[in-house]
């Protein structure tokens, strides 16, 4: 019997809604549960008011149940704000009519204590659970004038007044405890079901952080030693910054002909801007230092321009894409063939240029890249090299877009090329260890407490 009586209730309460929805649609619960509450309670005072007063007021009150009801049929239908109107509206009509019918003395304005709150129960907008407590105030301020200026239309007797004003205590107060009991009790839960699932998520964010942790060791064990540039390029830098632990930019170094205890006669540097950034980015980045090794390693091709067209190559064939795929993934890239001993340097690019501040220049030389990725491309061109003679003193810097594209500032804006130019120009006299923790400091202070929007690579050389 037990069972039955709390599936009823159960189905009551959830009138309209699943079980699952209890917490994104309580006021609903909340309203099904007062509605069969406070019906009930009525009727339950029935019998006593028969015994006690005769029959006048049954019809009435059965009347009302039954008007009520019509809340619970209208979620039913899916109309929760219509009927959470509707059930306050026809509340406030019942205890106002109520109230007039019987006289002063029976305690119907009561009901009016948890009408009052029902707005702030039931609504979200403030401008709407204050209105709905504006209008139970006024017309608990007007039945007491409704009583004493229209006469009773249902004589009760004073012992049934002052009996039926404690009943109307015990209800009034019994809804409204049951109304803050529901809301504490589901706030319990909510709190109980939040801990579990942060507990979850703590979980499986620390499994998602360790399985980057390790990407991100495999990563560094896939490019060449840092340490390696400053062994090429004694007075050189490398500005790494990865966004997300995992980056889509890297850089690559390599001698084709240095044999151990000789200087290297060649050097390949390269500083590579992959599509996106974190896990995808990161396995861009291994397809393309991938492409990389085969064309310059495996195929032996020393030509900037000829092992860009190689890399794209091989990207376009790794990832099947084709002119009926919209995918552009690839890279853009600054690709240096420097001829240590002659100061020779051969520059491919692929979007991004190639600085060049000579030892004794005031300003710095563009060499412009190609205006195409190391990807598919609809209008592609084989890439072009460009040669140029240099000096011992003179600067090369290549870089990705992470750095000027880094938003900061006063204002949050970007910190652009013209601000990179700058430092670099700034700090020509400096060596380049200064440089790097000039450029560094100037990161960090431009980017301050803001998000850092990209991967970062910045790779200075003097020759």
């Amino acid at each position: 019997m037990g069972a039955n009586k709390e599936s009823l209730w159960t189905r009551i309460s959830f009138i309209g809604i699943s079980k699952e929805q209890e917490f994104s649609h309580k006021e609903v619960v909340l309203l099904n549960k007062i509605v069969f509450l406070s019906t009930m309670l009525m009727v339950t005072l029935i019998p006593t008011e028969v015994i006690m007063n005769g029959w006048g007021l049954v019809p009435f009150e059965v009347g009302m149940s039954l008007i009520c009801f019509v809340a619970l049929y209208l979620n039913h239908l899916k109309k929760y704000t219509f009927a959470k109107f509707y059930f306050y509206f026809v509340a406030t009509a019942v205890i106002l009519t109520m109230g007039t019918l019987i006289g002063a003395g029976s305690g119907n304005e009561l009901f009016l204590v948890p009408t009052f709150i029902f707005g702030a129960i039931m609504f979200d907008k403030p401008k709407i659970y204050i209105s709905l407590a504006v209008i139970a105030f006024a017309a608990f301020c007007t039945l007491p004038i409704l009583q004493e200026n229209i006469k009773p239309s249902i004589e009760l007797g004073m012992e049934f007044k002052n009996t039926f004003k404690y009943v109307m205590y015990t209800v009034s107060f019994t809804i409204l405890f049951f109304a803050v009991y529901y809301f504490k009790n589901i706030n319990i839960r909510f709190q109980h079901l939040l801990h579990a699932k942060n507990e979850l998520i703590e979980e499986k964010n620390k499994e998602i952080v360790d399985s980057i942790n390790y990407a991100e060791r495999i990563q560094d064990a896939y490019l060449p030693p840092k340490e390696l540039l400053k062994f090429y390029f004694p007075n050189s830098f490398l500005f790494f910054r990865p966004k997300d632990i995992v980056s889509g930019d890297f850089y690559w170094f390599y001698s084709p002909d240095y044999t151990h205890g000789e200087e290297p006669e060649t050097v390949f540097v390269i500083a590579a801007d992959c599509t996106g950034h974190g896990v995808p980015g990161a396995i861009m980045s291994v397809i393309c230092c991938n492409a990389i090794n085969e064309a310059i390693i495996s195929k032996g091709e020393h030509d900037p321009g000829k092992i860009l067209d190689l890399v794209r190559d091989q990207i376009v064939k790794i990832l099947k894409t084709n002119k009926g795929d919209s995918r552009k993934d690839g890279m853009d890239v600054s690709l240096c063939k420097i001829k240590v001993k002659t100061n020779e340097v051969a520059f491919a690019g692929a979007n991004n240029p190639l600085w060049i501040l000579k030892k004794d220049a005031e300003d710095i030389e563009v060499i412009s890249a190609d205006k195409q990725p190391v990807g598919y491309y609809e209008a592609q061109t084989n890439f072009t090299t460009k040669t140029i003679k240099l000096n011992l003193g003179d600067r090369l810097f290549m870089f990705s877009d992470g750095f000027q594209d880094q938003f900061g500032g006063v204002k949050g804006k970007k910190f652009k090329a013209a601000n990179l130019k700058k430092i670099i120009l700034e700090n020509s006299k400096t060596k380049m260890e200064d440089l790097f923790e000039k450029s560094e400091m100037a990161f960090e202070n431009w980017k301050g407490d803001l998000e850092q929007v990209d991967d970062v690579v910045l790779i200075g050389i003097e020759l």
